[in-house]
């Protein structure tokens, strides 16, 4: 998937955010926005969803990891770190932003300061 375009403010791209998600049909759009919109690079690990989380994701050409049963997350963790390792070229660090927390990728910078390069 080309994702050059797909972020506008890229100042965040050296930090990859893994979404786990197990049936969030009703928030991981407006998630995935925000983490795309304050300028990471993420993934969404569908965790074996059986709403329609799965599709969302890839009619909206989301980058996703499909599980095929749900492993937790541990599961997604891991999922999120390997995929994490074929991008090392451009991300070092990983953090994990649940799909239905209260946390919004705009309270993440202080943890990630904005890189330099």
């Amino acid at each position: 998937m080309d994702t050059s375009n797909a972020y506008p403010n890229n100042k965040h791209l050296n930090v990859l955010v893994v979404i786990p998600a197990y049936n969030e049909q009703e928030s991981i759009v407006s998630v995935v926005n925000d983490v795309v919109s304050a300028g990471y690079d993420y993934v969404v690990v569908n965790d074996g969803s059986t709403d329609e989380t799965q599709s969302l994701c890839e009619s909206h050409g989301f980058n996703v990891l499909n599980l095929p049963q749900n492993l937790g997350i541990g599961g997604c963790g891991q999922a999120g770190a390997k995929y994490g390792l074929k991008l090392s070229t451009r991300s070092s660090t990983a953090t994990t932003l649940t799909s239905s927390s209260m946390a919004t990728a705009n309270t993440m910078p202080a943890a990630f300061p904005v890189s330099s390069s």
